[in-house]
């Protein structure tokens, strides 16, 4: 898959972490992922969230791109709380 970031087109990889929690717990882990734990990550753009990706199975689901060092390849990590 390639993207066009910067003005350039870069080659992304994707991934997907699916993760089953409660009602009460699903903030936290949202949270967890696209807040603290991501923005401490200084490459890390949070592209965004949602909440009603789909409606019938209340899942949650943010979007991350990652900047790989090692590598000119970016990971789009999509995560998945059902």
């Amino acid at each position: 898959m390639h993207v066009k970031y910067n003005g350039g087109t870069q080659r992304i990889k994707m991934g997907k972490i699916s993760i089953s929690a409660s009602k009460e717990t699903k903030p936290a882990i949202l949270k967890c992922f696209c807040g603290e734990m991501l923005e401490q990550h200084s490459l890390v753009s949070i592209l965004g969230t949602s909440s009603c990706w789909s409606p019938r199975k209340n899942i949650y689901m943010a979007l991350a791109l990652l900047a790989l060092q090692n590598f000119n390849n970016h990971l789009l990590l999509m995560i998945v709380i059902s």
